[in-house]
């Protein structure tokens, strides 16, 4: 469970809340939901599919079904009699399960009477192992409210600026439903909505501060802002230097609004998929288009705590600078100062983040907090290194994983060829999490073998080894490391 912002005792049976919003219209929104949906049930994982998409639900044809129809004077959804497998359409193995609301509502052209609650009540209620919302365009109290009460809030955005503008809003919306659904609401109900209803709709982070100044409400805002977490998903980037933009826009986010979401991956445009969908055609997952597949999305909502062990969320007091700038301790010099470059290139570089997202006047202060962060890096780095020569070589993976020596050429070669992770990604083609896991060894973080031996010899083209030999070497070590853990379990 990722997000703490509702105090809740998770219960091993308990179906997993995964919500997808944000990026306005056509942003591939739904695309996203529907394939991490489609990933978690080709993992054998029970899945419900919901769509919430209340005037205009499109998911029932990505999966071919038909809704269930009801009579008005059927139960609908928001009786306190109904139960969601009513209205399910059941999957099969390896398929999503699907929930439509807008069909489970009497009256579904006019205003419902559903509320977020309710609804999380009824999925939490539910047997599967996942349950992956996939929210509208809205960005008001119903998406607003399902995102702050779910475990794994996943807000998607592209790079355009009206998505920006628009995911933005509902970030600020999630801040503002977070105070009203903190368990202490009741308590101070008359004071949180006079200062609710006194803010603006572009209120940044110090507006927020002064209109929840009475001391109720500032133990209620600082908790809103320690324990609401979610994850960023940028989609449809078209290059590298958009694929960059995420970092910049999770910092971005902290700066005006005081949250910082840990970045859940980045996904390239990927013409194949848009033909599909331009078609009406069945939809099966596709690749990253150059960035992050659904595979490696999936990969890394099954394995959070190593996402968030990866990804430290900033604070006002950080310990050290690699903190500051959202990055783990462990890394090497040249990756901590990759992880800065990318920062301050971001912002430095006319991007739609710094023309419409962050005005002028915060993007000289982030740049000049980020020159004097990267001075006090270059300092810390020298002294730990001098306390420990061995630091320098150590990444959070390698410190996980261990390595074995096929994996430890390919890292080597690369380091020979003075090559970053990220150049190697851009000369194989290959997404970076994908040569990550393959330089640390990841064994829960590999692709499929098939796929895997694809990888491993583009890799090796890439360094100038040897393809057939750094396949066959490493899947020899893989098959070698597979046999132990059936022998000696995990």
């Amino acid at each position: 469970m990722l997000n703490r912002l509702i105090p809740r005792v998770r219960k091993p049976l308990d179906p997993r809340l995964i919500v997808v919003g944000g990026g306005g219209g056509a942003a591939g929104r739904s695309t996203v939901a529907w394939e991490l949906a489609w990933g978690l049930s080709q993992r054998g994982r029970r899945v419900l599919l919901v769509d919430a998409a209340l005037q205009a639900p499109t998911q029932h044809l990505r999966l071919t079904v038909e809704p269930p129809a009801f009579l008005p004077e059927d139960l609908h959804l928001s009786d306190p009699e109904s139960s969601i497998e009513t209205f399910v359409v059941a999957g099969s193995r390896g398929r999503p399960s699907l929930l439509s609301l807008a069909f489970a509502l009497r009256a579904p052209l006019l205003p419902h009477d559903l509320r977020a609650s309710r609804v999380v009540a009824l999925l939490r209620a539910s047997d599967y192992d996942d349950v992956v919302v996939d929210l509208d365009a809205q960005t008001g109290a119903f998406n607003a409210s399902l995102l702050v009460l779910s475990d794994v809030p996943i807000v998607l955005t592209g790079v355009e600026p009206a998505s920006l503008v628009t995911t933005t809003q509902l970030v600020r919306s999630m801040l503002v439903y977070g105070m009203l659904h903190h368990p202490d609401a009741h308590r101070v109900e008359h004071a949180l909505l006079e200062a609710v209803e006194a803010l603006p709709w572009d209120a940044d982070v110090a507006v927020m501060q002064a209109a929840f100044r009475s001391a109720d409400l500032q133990v209620m805002w600082q908790h809103v802002l320690g324990s609401l977490e979610f994850l960023l998903l940028l989609n449809q980037t078209r290059d590298l230097a958009e694929r960059d933009l995420a970092p910049v826009i999770a910092l971005s986010w902290f700066k005006l609004l005081g949250v910082h979401p840990r970045v859940l991956g980045t996904i390239g445009w990927d013409e194949h998929r848009w033909f599909h969908l331009r078609q009406g055609e069945p939809l099966r997952p596709l690749d990253g288009g150059g960035g992050d597949a659904p595979a490696a999305l999936v990969q890394r909502l099954l394995h959070l705590d190593e996402l968030v062990a990866l990804q430290p969320r900033p604070t006002g007091d950080p310990a050290t600078p690699l903190e500051a700038l959202g990055l783990p301790e462990g890394l090497s010099q040249q990756e901590a100062r990759q992880g800065w470059r990318r920062l301050w290139e971001g912002f430095r570089r006319e991007s739609s983040v710094t023309r419409h997202l962050v005005d002028p006047h915060l993007r000289d202060e982030v740049l000049g907090e980020l020159e004097e962060l990267n001075r006090r890096l270059q300092a810390w780095l020298q002294t730990r290194e001098t306390a420990d020569p061995t630091a320098a070589a150590t990444t959070p993976q390698a410190a996980a994983q261990g390595s074995c020596p096929a994996a430890d050429q390919l890292r080597a070669a690369r380091l020979a060829l003075g090559m970053s992770l990220r150049d190697l990604s851009m000369r194989a083609r290959i997404g970076l999490r994908y040569l990550e896991a393959i330089e640390a060894f990841d064994m829960a973080a590999l692709p499929r073998q098939v796929y895997l031996r694809g990888y491993l010899r583009e890799v090796a083209r890439a360094l100038g080894l040897n393809p057939d030999l750094v396949a066959d070497t490493y899947i020899e070590a893989v098959n070698e490391a597979r046999i132990r853990q059936t022998r000696t379990g995990p």
